[in-house]
């Protein structure tokens, strides 16, 4: 009655999958992207205030700026510069395994419900 000897050619299976499809498709658009794109845009900060702001600042000595940048560097930080401002970040590859893992695991899933259907 229930299909548990075909399971995956049942409706209810198929359902599943289609569900876990479109929440995975969902979760990918409207969380995964925008954080992607935010992530990308640089913010240049151009006042102290700004800095103070984060959770994380420290005031330097009077370090010229490009010898910041070289220590920067050697913390493996992928760094834009405009002038004698310069935005800095790492981890961008973080941001973008989630939506690869989402866009493998939907192609699995249409997989399956195209191996259930044949």
């Amino acid at each position: 009655k229930f299909g548990f000897d075909h399971v995956y050619t049942t409706w209810w299976f198929i359902t599943f999958i289609l569900l876990f499809g479109i929440s995975l498709l969902t979760c990918t658009f409207l969380q995964q992207l925008p954080s992607l794109k935010i992530a990308k845009r640089c913010q240049f900060f151009r006042t102290t205030n700004q800095f103070r702001l984060l959770s994380i600042s420290t005031k330097l000595q009077h370090l010229p700026l490009t010898q910041l940048i070289s220590r920067i560097k050697k913390n493996k930080y992928s760094i834009f510069q405009q002038k004698d401002i310069a935005y800095c970040y790492k981890g961008l590859i973080g941001r973008i395994a989630p939506i690869i893992v989402h866009f493998s695991m939907i192609l699995i899933l249409l997989g399956a419900i195209f191996g259930s259907l044949n």
